[in-house]
């Protein structure tokens, strides 16, 4: 299965929300992931942050993606 689109909420380290976020793989299976670069875009002022997903395997709904400052929980859409 291709993923798509993730799309998310990005936290501080606090808890709180920061921004809402956009995640686009294209033409990568799950097991394609690991060490690949995702942008991710910050919907709300535009800004990409580039990122590194380092999971193995599936990334599956409610999974925490780690950014420098950020985390961004996973909802799966297609």
């Amino acid at each position: 299965m291709l993923i798509q689109k993730i799309i998310g909420n990005v936290y501080d380290y606090h808890g709180w929300q920061a921004c809402d976020v956009a995640v686009e793989i294209i033409d990568l299976k799950p097991d394609e992931l690991k060490n690949k670069p995702v942008i991710m875009k910050k919907m709300r002022n535009g800004c990409n942050i580039i990122v590194n997903v380092d999971q193995c395997g599936e990334i599956k709904n409610g999974d925490i993606l780690w950014l420098k400052d950020f985390k961004a929980v996973v909802a799966l859409t297609n």
